[in-house]
Formats: C-alpha cells, structure tokens, sequence
C-alpha cells in the first residue's frame, strides 16, 4: 500500500492511497422499439371520450409613428485643418452646420424641441453665420416627411 506523507510541525500523517476495487457499471444499450407506438403518451376520456379539434386563432395589431422633423436651427462654422504641432492652416478647411436646437412633431402632432449644448471654442473653428433656421421643405403641419 502506497501513501503520500505530510510532514508538519505538530507531527507526521501518514495518508495511505485505497483504490476502489468496485467500477460502476457501463450504460445499458438502447434497444430498438418493437412498437411504432411505444414511448407515446395516449390520453384517453373512458367510454364518453369525444375527440374535440381546438382552433388557433390569433389577431396581432401594432403602429409606430415615427417623429419627423420640422426644423432645425445651426451655427455655420469653418473647421481650418490643425496641425500636429499645434498651427492652424487656414488653406485646408471644412464647412459644418453644427445644430443648436432641432424640433420634431411626434405621430400625435405633438413638437418636441430638443436643445444642444454649445461646444467649446476652438482657435481653428470660425462661426461664420449664427442661428440660422432650416426647415423640412417635405413637413406640412397635419403630415409628415422626411429630415433635411
């Protein structure tokens, strides 16, 4: 009998190795089914059973208006190229519309204005027009339309 022995300041334990004589047995073979049936749960009534057929039926309805939008109100800024170290190149440059506030009506003619905040200032952003209003040439008030 073999063992492993730990060794501590209080005394020495002998722990001795015991292998199992025994092994669990393997899994029984599936065995074919001799009737096409076995294995099928039948539920039965007694002598009144009736057999009833249950429908299905189901109606599902839904709608999302989407909001669409009627105006907008931007800053027109000139973004000028910054170079890595730091100067601007006035030469190379990018007009944005940068959004202040943007109104939308909702699918039950409800506006809702949404206002954003104003980004800092950078020394090569230039505002070159202020708050100016563009409006959704595809809204009408009662419809909607596509965003600008």
């Amino acid at each position: 009998m073999a063992g492993e022995v730990y060794e501590s300041s209080i005394g020495i334990l002998v722990r001795p190795n015991v292998v199992p004589a025994f092994r669990p047995s393997g899994a029984d073979p599936v065995k074919p089914l001799d009737d096409p049936a076995q294995g099928t749960a039948v539920i039965g009534g007694g002598g009144a059973a009736q057999t009833i057929t249950l429908t299905l039926s189901g109606q599902a309805s839904w709608s999302r208006a989407r909001p669409a939008e009627v105006k907008r109100v931007v800053d027109r800024q000139r973004v000028y190229q910054k170079e890595p170290d730091g100067t601007v190149n006035k030469d190379n440059y990018v007009d944005v519309d940068t959004v202040k506030k943007q109104t939308v009506a909702k699918g039950d003619g409800q506006k809702e204005t949404t206002v954003y905040m104003t980004p800092k200032e950078e020394p090569n952003i230039e505002t070159i027009e202020t708050n100016v209003e563009i409006r959704n040439p595809n809204w009408s008030e009662g419809g909607g339309g596509a965003a600008p």
